[in-house]
């Protein structure tokens, strides 16, 4: 797998992780090609043309240049809240149970497992 491939999939899983419907024919249709085109991309069989790079990198919020390689760490384009962060918020001013709380802090781990897996280095 390229750097390209697998970090695609990478981002794209994290995508998932977070909002649930970030399948592989759900970025093909927002992108404009097959699932089987998309597929190629993230298993490295095919590589996409330069605008659809760019489309990508926008629908992912990342820079082309991470997506390539060039960058080590994730560099998302738009601002992003931290997930610690937001989770404190959202405890701070809501009562919520602990079986909540438990399934938050549940759905942080797996983000970072999944963050971990994939990019090692990205801490």
């Amino acid at each position: 797998m390229s750097h390209f491939s697998e970090r695609l999939k990478y981002t794209r899983e994290l995508k998932k992780e977070e909002y649930g419907n970030w399948t592989q024919q759900y970025v093909a249709q927002r992108i404009g090609v097959a699932r089987t085109t998309y597929t190629a991309y993230e298993r490295g069989t095919k590589q996409p043309p330069l605008d659809t790079i760019n489309t990508l990198a926008d629908l992912l919020d990342v820079s082309t240049d991470y997506l390539l390689g060039h960058e080590k760490k994730t560099i998302y384009r738009y601002k992003r809240p931290d997930k610690e962060h937001s989770l404190y918020e959202f405890y701070k001013d809501r009562n919520i149970s602990r079986d909540e709380k438990a399934y938050l802090e549940e759905e942080l781990a797996k983000y970072r497992r999944l963050k971990q897996k994939w990019n090692p280095d990205d801490k």
